[in-house]
């Protein structure tokens, strides 16, 4: 990372992030990434939310959170660009269990978030009744379930596979991630990939067992990865590089108003330091998740002298931008008068509050102890606590730094179900004593313990939360120059809120630089970048490498020759399985997307792009060989590339920089009139710059500007991503104004859609 504040540094202006969670500390890193000065403000006295470590018997230990998910990128890279490559480590043994119909029994394999897509190691588990496993097995006879644009999960699959799978093996699994009421959670936020199936109409178990088989062949590493020396680690680096590259960090500094002005933005910061507002045995107190599943954006920290004090600084910051990076409460009264459609929308979300109870243990009093990593407990149970993880078993690191020493730790409450943690917290010791006695015979007495109690720490995801994030970001996206990140908008997880952060901080850039470009890259080699869904080819390439790219990108229009057979099993999974084969030769697709409707010749489109244009042509001619290919007929197809923009040379397409694509894209080809080229450089330079001036109110719109000569009719393809399609209609309509476009001799055809599964696509087509 590059020192952006210093003397001569390239700047795109100041940026004011509020909140010094992981997700603030994350949005922060990148933006000094990109070139902007950035102040971090945070109300309490500690940086990282709910990552939080702190010691047990001389022992480091996690607080909060202990893991991160390694499937999704964006944490693991983030812990290797803050110096913290060499301590990432995975689980010494992640077998788990359920503490259920009296007694431990070992988790299923074969599942999606408790999910069952095979019955013969569920029924060798114990986990459900005979009963139970019969009713499941009915799924495949009953007829699909509508979902609509969401769904209860526990609700939807009590339907098809009956409520004791839901209560014992869906209910614990998903309360670890939400400490949430499964039968309120949205399935299309919380599980989307079994929402597709849902939609698909196809037999639950069926579509299940395939998304358990995909993942099973994609995995090549690790799920889970933590850090020597706990997770807490992860936002104190963060924190050192955002201060090495020239960032400001203040500390005990809670925001007292977020005011708009001509100019851009004035916060007012209160002069006394903030309080984190929820105590723990030891004084410190935060909100947060357990397991390494919460969520982890808010307003408390680690127990670390780095971390702790106020720093001093002005009572008003002036910015150009700022990011909130704030739970919702926090983000609702900051909001209340700029933004007062999202501050409703922010105040009725609802949050769960939890404890974790860590105790420490002289290991040879628990040498008979049940192996594996711990237990889940399903509420159906009745039983206080909801988890127990062995933790020195779990973290080879733990156990090396305290050999003599066994930590454990439970978990209670979740949301709705809070009367417990009204008790003290020798009350919660003793509780939790007393179920690990029942599941696990230990009769032990800890060395020492501590209780953290986590209020308000968990957002929850229920029926239409999807809606409700995209209406808040809709009035978010009214304000120019504001961005907000965090647990709440894109996923409770690390590597979610790190992808949330690097969302607005990107946004911003984008803002700041110019929409078709973002901001000068860094010097640094350790960049990292937004992840693609499925791989990221140029992750980590500053703007100057990613100029001597060459990467061909392909859109392919088809429309119905006829309409699809009633039947259509297998014809989604056909195409999914080519998209994998060919991920393996490089070639990604960006997306499928439903172009019905807005015109009359015209049912489906995909979006790829590869390192050669052989690649792409091959993809082509394979999935056109396919059962939903042979169905489809041409109707438009071309192909580009990147090459640098002749005066910016921080145009960057936004595939090839790796942003996440957006729901909606509409893209056009366009031939510039025969003089343009002959023009002086400085008229073209200056039209082509006051163009991209007037869409700076237009952040969240991402272009993909590509070169075509030669390769079709065209000069140039332009696609626009947004979130929302009317964002795309307001840009085009705007700039119609531009003098550039004088200099437009054609711009058509136009070929916009929705980005959708290929299972949403196949169901809905005619």
């Amino acid at each position: 990372m590059r020192a952006a504040n210093t003397p001569g540094a390239g700047r795109t202006g100041h940026v004011v992030v509020i909140g010094g969670g992981i997700a603030g500390l994350a949005a922060a890193h990148r933006l000094l990434d990109g070139g902007a000065r950035v102040t971090v403000l945070e109300a309490s006295g500690r940086l990282g939310g709910k990552l939080r470590s702190g010691e047990i018997e001389g022992v480091p230990v996690d607080l909060g959170a202990e893991s991160m998910l390694a499937r999704r990128p964006e944490a693991v890279e983030l812990a290797r660009a803050v110096g913290l490559g060499d301590r990432l480590q995975p689980p010494a043994t992640a077998t788990a269990s359920l503490w259920t119909r009296g007694g431990l029994r070992p988790m299923p394999k074969g599942h999606v978030m408790g999910v069952p897509g095979d019955l013969e190691p569920l029924a060798a588990s114990g986990v459900i009744s005979e009963e139970g496993l019969a009713r499941i097995a009915r799924d495949r006879e009953l007829p699909p379930t509508p979902v609509g644009e969401d769904v209860a999960l526990g609700g939807y699959l009590a339907e098809r596979l009956g409520r004791e799978v839901v209560d014992r093996l869906v209910e614990p699994l998903l309360g670890g991630v939400y400490a949430g009421d499964v039968y309120r959670t949205s399935m299309r936020a919380s599980v989307p990939t079994l929402f597709e199936v849902a939609r698909s109409g196809r037999p639950l178990t069926e579509g299940v067992r395939e998304l358990a088989e995909r993942a099973a062949q994609r995995q090549d590493g690790p799920v889970f990865m933590g850090i020597d020396g706990g997770i807490g680690r992860l936002p104190l680096a963060v924190a050192d590089a955002v201060r090495a590259a020239g960032g400001e960090i203040r500390t005990g500094a809670p925001v007292r108003e977020l005011r708009r002005t001509a100019d851009g933005w004035t916060v007012a910061v209160d002069g006394a330091g903030g309080t984190d507002g929820v105590s723990g045995t030891d004084g410190v107190s935060g909100t947060g998740g357990v397991s390494g599943t919460g969520g982890v954006d808010g307003a408390s920290g680690v127990d670390s002298a780095r971390g702790a004090g106020g720093v001093d600084g002005p009572p008003v910051v002036t910015a150009d931008a700022v990011v909130l990076a704030v739970p919702a409460p926090a983000a609702a009264r900051l909001l209340a008068a700029g933004a007062p459609a999202a501050s409703a929308e922010l105040a009725t979300v609802d949050y769960a509050s939890m404890a974790l109870i860590t105790m420490a243990f002289r290991r040879a009093d628990v040498a008979s102890l049940a192996e594996g990593s711990g237990f889940l407990v399903p509420p159906v149970d009745g039983r206080t606590i909801k988890a127990a993880t062995f933790s020195s078993r779990k973290w080879g690191w733990l156990r090396d730094a305290g050999p003599d020493l066994f930590v454990l730790r439970t978990s209670i409450g979740r949301f709705d179900d809070e009367a417990d943690l009204k008790r003290d917290d020798a009350d919660l010791v003793r509780m939790s004593l007393a179920d690990l006695g029942e599941a696990v015979g230990l009769t032990a007495k800890p060395v020492v313990s501590r209780v953290d109690r986590w209020d308000g720490g968990l957002p929850q995801y229920p029926v239409g939360h999807l809606n409700r994030v995209a209406r808040i970001r809709a009035e978010v996206a009214k304000v120019p120059g504001l961005a907000v990140c965090g647990a709440l908008y894109d996923g409770v997880g690390i590597p979610a809120c790190v992808g949330s952060a690097r969302k607005a901080a990107d946004e911003l850039l984008g803002a700041l630089a110019g929409p078709w470009g973002r901001a000068p890259e860094p010097e640094s080699e350790n960049r990292a970048m937004t992840a693609a869904p499925e791989k990221t080819p140029n992750a980590g390439k500053k703007a100057k490498d990613l100029n001597e790219v060459i990467r061909y990108t392909l859109w392919s229009v088809f429309r119905l020759r006829d309409v699809l057979p009633e039947d259509r099993t297998g014809y989604a999974d056909e195409v999914e399985e080519l998209f994998s084969q060919i991920a393996a030769k490089d070639v990604t697709v960006r997306g499928t997307y439903d172009v019905s409707g807005l015109r009359a010749d015209a049912d489906v489109m995909i979006w790829w792009h590869s390192e050669t244009s052989d690649a792409l042509q091959e993809a082509y001619n394979l999935f056109r060989r396919t059962r939903l290919g042979r169905h489809l007929e041409p109707v438009w197809s071309n192909m580009a590339l990147h090459r640098p923009a002749e005066f910016n040379k921080s145009h960057i397409p936004a595939f090839l920089a790796d942003e996440n694509p957006r729901e909606y894209v509409s893209v056009y080809p366009f031939v510039r009139s025969y003089d343009w080229y002959l023009l002086p450089d400085e008229d073209r330079r200056r039209m082509l710059a006051d163009h991209g001036k007037m869409a700076r109110g237009y952040p969240d719109v991402r272009a993909n500007t590509v070169a075509s000569f030669s390769l079709g009719d065209y000069e140039w393809i332009l696609a626009f991503e947004a979130d929302e399609l009317h964002r795309i209609v307001d840009l085009m309509r705007h700039l119609r104004g531009s003098e550039a476009r004088r200099h437009v001799r054609e711009e058509v055809p136009f070929y916009t859609g929705r980005r959708r599964a290929v299972s949403e696509l196949v169901a809905g087509l005619a």
